[in-house]
């Protein structure tokens, strides 16, 4: 199945949102490796680590760690995570 794609930096840029929503099945990683999230302050994800090896979910998780992000550990169930950046 082909779906249409749009360009997340510059999506980001046309709608400047604070609220990030991603259930992409695995592609979440290589997104999140790349994309500038410094206008995001609640990031929602489920992540698909099946899809990865363990050094690649660790390294988006400390990558968001180092961006700022909390993991609000009161929300969010199994692989999907609320991530917040306090203000």
């Amino acid at each position: 199945v082909e779906v249409p794609g749009v360009d997340g930096v510059r999506a980001i840029a046309d709608f400047e949102p604070t609220l990030l929503i991603m259930d992409i099945e695995g592609a979440e990683y290589d997104i999140l490796a790349r994309l500038d999230l410094a206008g995001i302050t609640r990031l929602l994800v489920e992540f698909h680590p099946v899809h990865v090896d363990a050094a690649t979910h660790t390294a988006i998780l400390g990558r968001l760690i180092s961006d700022g992000f909390v993991i609000d550990t009161d929300c969010g169930m199994g692989n999907v995570m609320l991530f917040v950046r306090p203000s």
